[in-house]
């Protein structure tokens, strides 16, 4: 098959988003289908990717842009304008000012939306290639998806159109912004041959929204070569790590109940304040060091900073613990951040922290099925919160004990989200549509 790849995100980009159509790419490749990727070259942070190469995978790169673009991808201003506060006060004003002032957001994101998708329409049309069987068009920036509906004209070819997130019900829970993205998620839902999705809640969502039945469930995932360097930590220390962004919410109120369940510990003296460090690499350092200040924990605490993937990646390799913050409600569900699947990928414990007011969410689900460590919920907070203590104790105890962490990553949840197991799945809903 000829496969057209439509994204923004695609390494050396360091962007969590970049790994799904990467992993897609190098896999449809291997698996002996012709495979061309239009990503754009700008890259969202000043570090490379050196773990993943895109020249090696053997697909045709197509860059839609100049890495020496102006345009900024996903203008959010309830994020960026209060950067230089932390804690409460930051959160306040970020979204006083993002209701006040959302008009004003929505016109410069709908301006660089045109900007991009001209530009992505554009190489589009001055592509060698005449004939695609396949346009796999990936969200979560819209002018991908409408780029994607424009290839499927211009090629006559089925189109994937993939969803990593839903485009209404975002996480801002914006009536305005979900009012004009509802007409834009109808559209393309209907533009497309076949939907893909990250979990089973957004799968769900979509079917009861627009009755459709032409969708299938591909998780994020890991990639097996990522399997450098996995370390036994032999000491008698434990290690805990978090690698990633703690601007929302939910990210701040999750991670500190953690640090609010490890001070109740310590001051019991159920664990030894001396044998836990709590590894911290991110773009937040500020944030994170204003919620270990407020728990004074600070000398338990390490905070890397920005790393590259290859270090971020042997930083999770060298810890006991592997923590992911996510949220559950009533309008935002099937969360599942890409940081779950890396911890998959280091066979570690992995404890997931879901905010929100919806017990049961796919995290708790999939810890049921799998048993990949715990996964506290705050609306069985009462419940959970004595398990979370004791289940905390438990791995440190562990390890402590025999001075490597206990294994709780099975062969069945190991293979299931391989990206090379995944891409077969992708491969066959391609092999499915042609054949229809």
């Amino acid at each position: 098959m000829n496969i057209l790849v439509i994204c923004s995100y695609f390494p050396p980009d360091l962007s969590i988003a970049a790994i799904r159509p990467y992993m897609f790419s190098k896999y449809l490749v291997e698996f002996g289908h012709n495979v061309t990727v239009l990503c754009s070259k700008k890259t969202s942070n000043n570090l490379k990717d050196t773990l993943y190469n895109p020249d090696s995978i053997g697909a045709n790169i197509v860059y839609y842009d100049s890495k020496d673009d102006n345009i900024v991808r996903n203008i959010s201003p309830n994020r960026v304008k209060f950067s230089f506060l932390t804690g409460p006060i930051y959160n306040l004003l970020a979204k006083l000012y993002h209701k006040l002032f959302y008009f004003n957001y929505y016109k410069k994101n709908y301006q660089a939306f045109e900007i991009e998708k001209k530009k992505k329409i554009l190489a589009i049309d001055n592509m060698q290639i005449n004939k695609f069987d396949i346009v796999i068009a990936t969200f979560p920036n819209l002018e991908d998806l409408y780029a994607g509906v424009y290839a499927k004209d211009r090629f006559n070819s089925k189109l994937i159109i993939d969803f990593r997130d839903l485009i209404v019900g975002s996480s801002l829970e914006n009536w305005y912004n979900n009012q004009y993205m509802l007409k834009y998620e109808k559209e393309l839902v209907n533009n497309g041959d076949y939907i893909t999705c990250i979990s089973n809640d957004i799968s769900k969502e979509i079917k009861h929204r627009y009755r459709i039945n032409n969708i299938e469930v591909i998780n994020n995932g890991y990639d097996e070569f990522e399997n450098f360097n996995i370390q036994k930590n032999n000491d008698k220390a434990f290690h805990i790590c978090y690698t990633g962004g703690l601007k929302l919410d939910y990210q701040q109120r999750m991670i500190g109940v953690l640090f609010n369940v490890l001070n109740k510990l310590i001051k019991g003296n159920c664990i030894d304040k001396n044998l836990i460090e709590f590894k911290y690499a991110g773009s937040d350092s500020k944030i994170f060091n204003e919620i270990i200040k407020k728990y004074r924990l600070l000398d338990i605490a390490k905070d890397y900073g920005e790393l590259t993937r290859k270090d971020v990646y042997a930083l999770q390799n060298g810890s006991d613990l592997f923590v992911v913050p996510s949220i559950n409600t009533k309008k935002i569900k099937g969360i599942i951040s890409g940081k779950f699947y890396e911890g998959i990928r280091t066979k570690k414990v992995i404890l997931s922290l879901v905010d929100g007011d919806m017990p049961n969410s796919e995290l708790y689900q999939m810890n049921v099925k799998y048993k990949y460590g715990f996964c506290y919920e705050h609306a069985k907070h009462n419940v959970d919160i004595s398990k979370l203590e004791k289940f905390i104790q438990h791995i440190y105890n562990y390890k402590v004990e025999y001075g490597y962490a206990e294994n709780y990553i099975s062969d069945k949840i190991y293979n299931d989200f391989s990206y090379k197991n995944l891409t077969k799945k992708l491969e066959q809903v391609c092999m499915d549509l042609i054949s229809n």
